[in-house]
């Protein structure tokens, strides 16, 4: 069967399944996508005192810090990191002044610099350095707007954080420019946790799986997170790289 084309679209929709199963292209919504079940199952197993210092870059409009506020409350530092300023206005809209709460209008790469960010619309939850090719969806990142861009080591630096319990990053493809800015933290263990996502937006970055297993396997463990569990990935397979939406968690091995 295999080998035949008539059987081709059977073996499309089993591979689609299969997807599915592993909760893979579910990365889209907090909820679908294991991210509240992440946050459940973290903070009822850290043994540290509050607060509980997250980062939340890549923050859009809110959502995933409401839900942090709301499964927390007042046992967080919630940093929020948004750098487009329709975003960010709503952003604010929703959370100044909340206790505990930081919202911060820049982005967070590799060096401190001035970036052009493409969206297709304003409050864009995709919206990239990446001038991603999206005409197969009928999108066009046809928005430029310039902004600002520090690095997690130097933002931590001027505040005096030594320690991120959660480091959450959905930054559209620059995930791992990211990391590479938390270069000096990762290498103290200075993170406990960093959940991530890999998809379509890293063929346009053009980062795979394996820049990040390599980046993290040493000093963290990782999964793939589902929505209500996390598959171990205990090492490095071509097979992961598939460029569909999906979390994943690494915590730290100390």
């Amino acid at each position: 069967m295999a080998g035949f084309a008539g059987f081709q679209p059977i073996w499309e929709r089993l591979f689609r399944t299969a997807l599915s199963g592993m909760n893979i292209g579910e990365g889209g919504g907090v909820v679908c996508s294991g991210e509240s079940f992440v946050l459940d199952v973290l903070f009822a197993n850290l043994n540290s005192q509050p607060p509980f210092i997250i980062f939340d870059v890549g923050a859009n409009v809110g959502d995933y810090a409401e839900q942090v506020i709301s499964k927390l409350s007042n046992k967080v530092e919630l940093y929020c990191f948004e750098p487009a300023a329709s975003s960010y206005s709503r952003l604010e809209s929703r959370l100044a002044g909340r206790e505990g709460v930081h919202l911060s209008n820049i982005a967070m790469g590799e060096k401190d610099d001035s970036l052009i960010l493409y969206s297709n619309a304003p409050e864009s939850g995709i919206a990239s350095f990446y001038k991603r090719r999206l005409d197969h969806f009928g999108i066009t990142m046809e928005i430029p707007e310039t902004v600002k861009v520090s690095t997690i080591d130097i933002f931590c630096q001027e505040h005096g954080i030594d320690f991120i319990h959660f480091l959450k990053l959905d930054v559209e493809g620059h995930e791992l420019e990211v990391l590479k800015g938390a270069e000096l933290l990762l290498a103290k263990d200075g993170v406990g946790a960093i959940q991530f996502e890999f998809g379509g937006c890293n063929i346009d970055s053009r980062t795979f799986f394996q820049d990040f297993y390599y980046l993290l396997n040493g000093r963290f463990k990782l999964f793939r997170v589902l929505k209500k569990g996390l598959f171990p990935i205990e090492n490095y397979k071509e097979t992961y790289e598939i460029f569909i939406t999906t979390n994943f968690l690494a915590l730290s091995r100390e």
